[in-house]
């Protein structure tokens, strides 16, 4: 029997086959997303029921999905579009034989309840459940700053948020400061991560101190601004304790480009603008040089020369000199960048490549600083629960500085001194080409008191340059053995190497026998990450989820300098110099910590976070190795409750308490050695600085409350914020009785 029923069940299934196969006929859906004023949204994503993964909209905001699924003719299926600060809209299609046509219009919602937040260590949260300030800033409005540096860029775009550059010059460092300094010693500085994995942003010096000094480039400048797609900054240890010991001043979070599922794209954008010193200072061009009325006179070759201009009035038809404008003029600013990606259901792609180049305001050819930036990301599904991904990133930069500040060689100090009836661009003496300054006019000695460089001299004799190349990145792995359950570990690595020389001719002032400073920095750090998160709903008033983490990092910093001092001939280099000193400082500092962050959604409109991440690491005394930093938060969306009116939509009110916390410098915990010279021979001695074996770091704790409003149906926004911060555990030199042979010791 079972022999003559196979038969039928084939010519059953043959009889269908029509069907079936007309059923299963592909749709073709297109359409068009703009704004309710009728502009074209580009980037906003267009998602079929029951299809895995979206297109996103070109240019001019069309796009096409097909549904190729088994379908009834005539049935319905809900289509809907949603883009970042736009309300998603939801539409029903029903399907008919070739294409369908279906618009979307979206309306603009600056109060982004529904944005999703990244919030560190791979965890994200939507905006409406976050208990804490977390301020977002696109990736579109930090290139429109037309900023080559990206903390720059950052400047205005979120509160609390403080940006100071030291100078207009290509190549000049930025620091930011998030709600204050947390710390006595620190830098101030926040935690840098780029797509989960931190990044090195020191601004390190290669000269110290009075004799020599120029712009000192923060290392996040150089990421390119072009390549990243958003960016996060936690504001405070409410936000940030997610990272322990490194976020007691905040952290910013940069997620960079990525490929999206549709056609290959192709982005070109290039810039060029002009720079201009708007405001000068003003100088006084009436009296001469000299003291108390009495005119500087210079009897013979070699003399010497008062540095004040107290003079007389000076004579009609004597010409003076703005020694301010006279060391500018135009500099120049270009910026090319070149995008492709793309991508489907199943796999991903983004490759960029960007140039940059800065010629300065000051004249010479010591002031410019170039920049190449490329940047590959992908992503690949293995099946249906295995995902990997990479990014990788390589930057080259090259930069030509001029000295400044205070600085015997400072442009800025040779110049706003000298006397209006002097004329520095005359910087050689005529008889023999040696360097004149005006407190040497007539020099007859090369290694003569100048006092201070003559500025036009310093910028075409001086050099100081850098040559960084920086690779960094992460590879990452993501498993989802079940719906509720998705398992990742992710490695990155930031590495850069840089050669710089800081060159101080023969006769100039901080170095009247020429001296050079030559060598190498490099910096690598590694970051391993281990992320269990789950996620449940148990029933539509309540669901949670749970995520379990370990980090574990590395950081290896080296710098390799000489001192080269007494140069002849006149190329600068160490091999040239007579004395020579070296240096090789090395830092290395491990970190172990783990971490967990619970979340639980009641109503649909009550949502509970609390974290707890246990930090160890290598700087902390023996007998405090470990320190826990805890977080709870709360938001309430009270319109789920009241529900939306026209005057006030949104009402979000949300609190926040946490602890973060500020490392100690390497080796604090050590009494080490310090080198020494006696009698030209060279040694070791005991630190003038005492360890301190129960060092702990520093702790922020920090509480804040606030509400959000959104306003007229999503039109217009406020926020307010209260917050309290309060550092423990500060570190600081304490000074030491000098007689028990140290004296210093840094202490909580």
């Amino acid at each position: 029997m079972r022999r003559k029923r196979r038969p039928f069940a084939c010519l059953a299934a043959l009889a269908a086959l029509p069907v079936c196969v007309r059923a299963q006929q592909p749709v073709t859906i297109t359409g068009r997303v703009t704004s309710d004023s009728g502009v074209p949204l580009r980037g906003a994503s267009v998602f079929a029921q029951g299809k895995n993964g979206g297109v996103i909209t070109g240019s001019d905001g069309h796009y096409t999905i097909t549904v190729t699924k088994a379908r009834e003719p005539g049935q319905t299926l809900m289509l809907w579009a949603r883009r970042i600060g736009y309300r998603q809209l939801t539409k029903p299609v029903t399907l008919t034989a070739g294409a369908v046509s279906v618009d979307f219009a979206l309306t603009p919602i600056p109060f982004q309840l529904s944005e999703v937040v990244v919030t560190g260590e791979g965890t994200t949260i939507m905006r409406e459940k976050l208990g804490s300030t977390v301020s977002s800033v696109n990736g579109e409005d930090l290139v429109n700053t037309h900023e080559p540096n990206l903390v720059n860029a950052l400047a205005a775009q979120a509160p609390n948020v403080e940006v100071t550059s030291q100078s207009g010059d290509p190549g000049a460092g930025a620091s930011i400061l998030i709600r204050g300094f947390k710390s006595i010693e620190g830098s101030g500085q926040p935690l840098f991560i780029v797509d989960g994995s931190p990044v090195n942003n020191d601004a390190l010096s290669t000269v110290d101190g009075p004799n020599g000094g120029t712009v000192t480039t923060n290392r996040v400048a150089d990421i390119n601004p072009n390549e990243i797609e958003k960016v996060e900054v936690l504001k405070g240890a409410a936000a940030a304790s997610i990272y322990g010991t490194r976020a007691a001043q905040g952290v910013v979070l940069i997620t960079t480009k990525g490929g999206k599922a549709g056609t290959t794209r192709y982005g070109l954008r290039t810039s060029y603008s002009l720079d201009d010193v708007t405001k000068g200072v003003p100088l006084q061009r009436r009296y001469g040089q000299g003291d108390n009325d009495t005119a500087a006179v210079c009897p013979m070759r070699g003399c010497k020369l008062t540095l004040v201009s107290w003079g007389p009035r000076l004579p009609a038809g004597i010409p003076t000199y703005d020694h301010f404008g006279e060391l500018f003029h135009t500099g120049h600013l270009f910026d090319g960048y070149l995008d492709v990606s793309g991508g489907d259901e199943r796999r991903s792609f983004f490759l960029s490549a960007g140039r940059t180049n800065h010629d300065g305001t000051i004249l010479g050819p010591n002031s410019h600083l170039d920049r190449t930036s490329i940047r590959l990301k992908g992503a690949q599904a293995i099946g249906s629960r295995l995902r990997l991904s990479g990014n990788v990133a390589y930057a080259k930069s090259r930069g030509d500085f001029v000295e400044h500040g205070d600085n015997l060689d400072g442009i800025m100090l040779g110049s706003l001194r000298t006397p209006p009836e002097f004329d520095n661009q005359k910087y050689l003496d005529p008889e023999n080409g040696q360097h004149r300054s005006y407190a040497y006019p007539e020099p007859n000695d090369i290694t003569g008191p100048r006092r201070f460089s003559n500025p036009f001299w310093m910028i075409h004799n001086d050099l100081a340059t850098s040559n960084l190349s920086r690779a960094f990145g992460n590879v990452n792995v993501e498993y989802v053995p079940v719906a509720w359950l998705s398992i990742k570990y992710w490695l990155g690595l930031d590495q850069y190497s840089e050669n710089r020389l800081e060159g101080f001719p023969p006769s100039s002032a901080s170095f009247p026998t020429g001296a050079v400073y030559q060598g190498n920095y490099s910096n690598t750090e590694v970051d391993h990450n281990f992320l269990a998160a789950a996620s449940k709903t148990f029933s539509p008033s309540f669901s949670a989820s749970l995520s379990l983490g370990q980090n574990l990092n590395s950081r290896h910093f080296q710098r390799i300098q000489d001192l080269g001092q007494g140069i002849s001939g006149s190329v600068l280099t160490v091999s040239s110099a007579a004395n020579i000193t070296s240096m090789n400082n090395e830092t290395l500092v491990h970190t172990q910590s783990y971490f967990a962050q619970l979340g639980l959604d009641l109503f649909d409109q009550l949502y509970l976070l609390g974290a707890l991440r246990d930090d160890g690491s290598s700087t902390f005394g023996p007998v405090n190795r470990h320190s826990l930093f805890p977080k709870v938060s709360v938001a309430w969306n009270a319109t789920r409750l009241t529900g939306e009116r026209l005057w006030l939509p949104v009402v979000k009110l949300r609190m926040a308490y946490g602890e973060a916390g500020r490392e100690p410098n390497p080796y604090q915990i050590l009494t080490g050695y310090d080198p020494a010279f006696l009698a030209g021979n060279g040694g070791l001695v005991t630190s003038f600085t005492k360890g301190q074996d129960s060092l702990r770091p520093e702790r922020t704790k920090e509480f804040e409350a606030g509400i959000d409003l959104g306003l007229f149906r999503g039109y217009a926004d406020g926020s307010v914020t209260y917050y309290r911060a309060r550092t423990d555990d500060a570190i600081f030199a304490v000074p030491l009785a000098q007689s028990n042979g140290f004296g210093f010791q840094e202490r909580n």
